[in-house]
């Protein structure tokens, strides 16, 4: 599986595999899954609404931009991610995810559902 952006069909990650919700990894400053994987958000995740959003490892994603919106790229030692998504798509520029890398929070990416959707790879 991969994702791409919902406009224009930019490929937004490499391949991912699903893994359970329950194998995350919480502890600040560290990856918050392995390269090359994937989840979904089952709940009310980080503060967020993100139920139903796909959450992938930093590396992993491919195609985007960091935002030119200084309101949305707060954070002490990263990005904190609390001001809504701060990655938009390179190709067509629709905000597509919410990197997180601060120093009080694990790292990930979680991708916005309205404007992604998951692609099954062949052999799936």
């Amino acid at each position: 599986m991969h994702l791409i952006c919902r406009r224009c069909s930019t490929r937004l990650t490499g391949e991912l595999k699903m893994v359970p919700f329950d194998t995350r990894n919480e502890a600040v400053e560290e990856n918050f899954l392995d390269c090359g994987t994937s989840m979904l958000a089952e709940k009310v995740f980080d503060h967020d609404d993100r139920a139903g959003n796909y959450i992938a490892n930093i590396a992993d994603g491919q195609h985007m931009k960091l935002t030119d919106d200084s309101r949305r790229l707060n954070g002490c030692c990263g990005l904190d991610g609390c001001d809504g998504p701060n990655l938009q798509c390179e190709l067509c520029g629709t905000y597509v995810a919410t990197k997180r890398t601060d120093c009080w929070t694990p790292h990930y990416i979680v991708f916005d559902q309205s404007t992604t959707q998951a692609m099954m790879s062949f052999g799936e």
